[in-house]
C-alpha cells in the first residue's frame, strides 16, 4: 500500500507523515551532483562515438576510458585522445565510412563544445536533446539543401538558440537586411573583439556570448544565414518582438535589464509610445509571467499601471511553475488585493485548488 494512502495528509496540518514516516527510516541524506561543464563535454563526445562504433566495442571503449582515469582529469577528453582509444580496438565501426562521419561530427561539436556545456548547467537529458537535435537539422540539410550547409555554422546557431532566443531571434531579423555582409552583427563583433566599452545591446554583452563570439566560424558577419534559420523556422516566433519599431525595441530591453529604482522611468517612457506599440510591449511582458521569467517587481508595476490588462496579468501567474512562488510574493497580492479583491482571491484559489473565504485580504 503506498505511503500516502496509508498515511493520509491530517486537515488543517502542513506535516506530511508519509515523508516524515521515510525521514525516520533513511538516515543518510544522499544528495547528487549536476555534472561539471568537464563531465557534460566528454559526453557529448562519447555520444557521438556511440552513434558509430559497435555495441560491445563501446563498451569496451568505456571500460578502457574509467581504467584510464580519464573521467577524473582535469580537462575534458581532446579529440585526438578519442580517436586513438577507439583505434586501438579492433573493428570498432558500425558500418564502412562511419569514421569519416564520426570525424566530421566530433570536429564540428568540439569545436564549440565548452560552451555548449555550460549552457547545459550539467543536465544530460538536455545534452542528448541538444545533439538530438543537431542531427536532425543535419539530415533535414541534406534533404533540402543537399549537404549544401555548414555544420559549423549551424551548430554555433544552435548553441546560441539555447543560450539566448532573443539574441537568436534578432540575428534571424538582421539576416533579412544582409547585402553582402550583415553590417549590425559585423558591428558587433567587431566591438566585441576590441572590448570597446559600449552599453548598447546588453543581452549580446553577456559571458556566454561573448565566448560564443570567440568560436568558429569568427566572421559569422559574412554568411547569409537564411538556410539556416529555415531549417529552425519553428522556433521562430511569429509575433517576434523585433517586429516593434525601434523606440519600443528598446524600451523593452530596458525593461529586461531594468531595477526596481529605475522602472518608473522606463514605464513613463513605455506610455508615450503610441497605443498599438504600448500594447504590444505590454503583452511581451505578460507572455513572460507564466514562465517564471519576469520579475514580480515589474510585474506588480505593470498591475498597478496598466488596469485593462490586470486580468492576462492574473491569468498568467496562475500558470507559474509552483517552485517559483515563494512567500515573499504575498504582500504584492495583498497590495492588488485592495484595488481586485475578488479577481485576486479567485486567482489564489485557482492556484493552490482550495477554496479562500470570500473576504478582504488586507
Amino acid at each position: 500500500m503506498p505511503f500516502k494512502k496509508k498515511y493520509p495528509v491530517i486537515e488543517n496540518s502542513e506535516v506530511d507523515i508519509s515523508t516524515e514516516y521515510i525521514e525516520k527510516i533513511i538516515q543518510l541524506p544522499i544528495y547528487i551532483p549536476k555534472l561539471s561543464s568537464k563531465d557534460i563535454e566528454n559526453y557529448l563526445l562519447l555520444l557521438i562515438v556511440q552513434k558509430y562504433i559497435k555495441k560491445e566495442k563501446f563498451q569496451e571503449l568505456l571500460a578502457n576510458i574509467f581504467n584510464g582515469h580519464l573521467m577524473l582529469e582535469e580537462d575534458s577528453i581532446s579529440k585526438k585522445k578519442i580517436i586513438e582509444m577507439i583505434n586501438e580496438i579492433k573493428d570498432p565501426y558500425k558500418v564502412k565510412g562511419s569514421f569519416d562521419k564520426m570525424n566530421e561530427d566530433i570536429e564540428v561539436i568540439d569545436n564549440i563544445r565548452s560552451i555548449i556545456a555550460s549552457s547545459l548547467k550539467g543536465n544530460p537529458r538536455q545534452t542528448k536533446r541538444f545533439l538530438n537535435t543537431f542531427y536532425t537539422k543535419k539530415a533535414l540539410s541534406n534533404i533540402y539543401f543537399n549537404n549544401d550547409l555548414d555544420m559549423k555554422i549551424l551548430v554555433k546557431l544552435l548553441v546560441l538558440q539555447k543560450i539566448s532566443s532573443d539574441c537568436f531571434e534578432e540575428l534571424c531579423e538582421w539576416d533579412k537586411q544582409f547585402d553582402k555582409k550583415n553590417e549590425k552583427l559585423e558591428k558587433l563583433t567587431n566591438d566585441i573583439k576590441s572590448e570597446k566599452e559600449d552599453k548598447s545591446n546588453p543581452k549580446w554583452k553577456t559571458s556566454e556570448i561573448i565566448r560564443w563570439f570567440d568560436s568558429e566560424p569568427y566572421d559569422l558577419y559574412s554568411y547569409k544565414l537564411d538556410k539556416y534559420f529555415y531549417l529552425s523556422r519553428e522556433k521562430i516566433k511569429k509575433e517576434s518582438y523585433y517586429r516593434l519599431s525601434d523606440d519600443a525595441r528598446k524600451i523593452v530591453e530596458e525593461l529586461s535589464y531594468s531595477f526596481a529604482g529605475n522602472i518608473s522611468a522606463i514605464i513613463k517612457k513605455l506610455k508615450q509610445l503610441d497605443e498599438r506599440e504600448m500594447k504590444k510591449v505590454i503583452n511581451i511582458l505578460i507572455k513572460k509571467i507564466s514562465k517564471g521569467n519576469l520579475a514580480f517587481f515589474k510585474i506588480d508595476t505593470l498591475f498597478m499601471e496598466f488596469e485593462e490588462d490586470r486580468d492576462k496579468i492574473l491569468n498568467e501567474i496562475e500558470r507559474i511553475p509552483k517552485n517559483k512562488l515563494t512567500p515573499s510574493l504575498i504582500p504584492y497580492f495583498v497590495r492588488w488585493a485592495k484595488i481586485e479583491n475578488e479577481k485576486v482571491i479567485q486567482m489564489l484559489n485557482n492556484m493552490k485548488g482550495k477554496k479562500f473565504k470570500r473576504k478582504n485580504l488586507y
